[in-house]
């Protein structure tokens, strides 16, 4: 079994809701999205939680738009 890092309460809550978007539309949301969704004031939050969540090994980003891909469908532990 292959051990994760665990992720933090926010890491989580922005992991679920890219799941969610795969799931419900098809596609991920934009940063600016995500941005609204989350109620940050600048996008450079949304980024920061972004490479937290690609270092961590849960997604993967490409330099295109809506360029995250989900690496991992499992969390640790259940969002509250």
């Amino acid at each position: 079994m292959e051990s994760q890092i665990p992720l933090t309460h926010r890491q989580k809550h922005v992991f679920k809701i890219l799941r969610d978007s795969i799931a419900h539309r098809g596609m991920v949301p934009t940063i600016h999205e995500l941005q609204e969704e989350l109620g940050f004031k600048s996008s450079r939050g949304v980024m920061c939680h972004l490479i937290a969540l690609e270092k961590k090994g849960y997604i993967r980003r490409e330099g295109r738009a809506r360029g995250i891909q989900i690496l991992k469908f499992k969390e640790q532990g259940k969002l509250k």
